[in-house]
C-alpha cells in the first residue's frame, strides 16, 4: 500500500513540477528544459 502511494505521489510530483516551473521560476525554465 505504501509503495503504491509513494509511486503515485512521485508521479504526481514529477508531472506537477514540470508545469509550473516556467510560472514560478521563469529564469529556471531555460535551465530545466535545456
Amino acid at each position: 500500500m505504501n509503495v503504491e502511494i509513494t509511486i503515485f505521489q512521485e508521479e504526481f510530483t514529477n508531472s506537477f513540477s514540470l508545469m509550473p516551473t516556467s510560472i514560478i521560476y521563469p529564469e529556471v525554465d531555460d535551465l530545466s528544459f535545456e
